[in-house]
């Protein structure tokens, strides 16, 4: 009965948009509401919908790209009446002096054979866990399946 499945990526302009995309069941109505934290006021932005089934059922599929945020931290929430996120938070940062940098988190595919072929996403997992997770990072990719095809050699 809540939102899943929540992303936030940088928009076309990434100093001053981010599009979020989230699953919830299937509805005819999704909403992003956001705002900076000096604010009061909640910012509404209506997404997008599109049904999709996969092997569980039918989901609601909902995206929409929010322009024109200024630097600073916002709170938001997704959802529609009756099925809302937790609030939480996202960040604008200016980019634009040289000593600024972005901070990336990059993994990929965490599927393996073996147990000791998961060693090395332990290893990661665990040093995430210690040094609060994604949140000390700007941006996190997950780059999905990266892995050769495993064949099979008869000697």
């Amino acid at each position: 009965s809540t939102p899943s499945m929540i992303n936030i990526s940088y928009g076309k302009e990434g100093d001053t948009s981010r599009c979020f995309c989230f699953h919830t069941k299937v509805t005819n109505e999704g909403y992003v509401y956001y705002k900076k934290q000096s604010e009061q006021l909640w910012n509404v932005a209506e997404t997008t919908i599109k049904i999709v089934k996969d092997m569980d059922g039918c989901t609601a599929v909902h995206k929409v790209k929010i322009s024109g945020l200024s630097t600073g931290i916002y709170d938001y929430k997704v959802g529609y009446e009756g099925c809302w996120s937790d609030q939480s938070t996202f960040e604008i940062k200016d980019y634009s002096s040289q000593s600024s940098t972005i901070k990336m988190l990059w993994t990929s595919d965490q599927q393996s054979w073996t147990n000791k072929e998961y060693d090395a996403w332990k290893i990661a997992a665990r040093f995430l866990r210690k040094n609060n997770g994604y949140r000390n990072y700007d941006f996190y990719l997950n780059t999905g399946v990266n892995v050769a095809p495993y064949i099979e050699q008869s000697v």
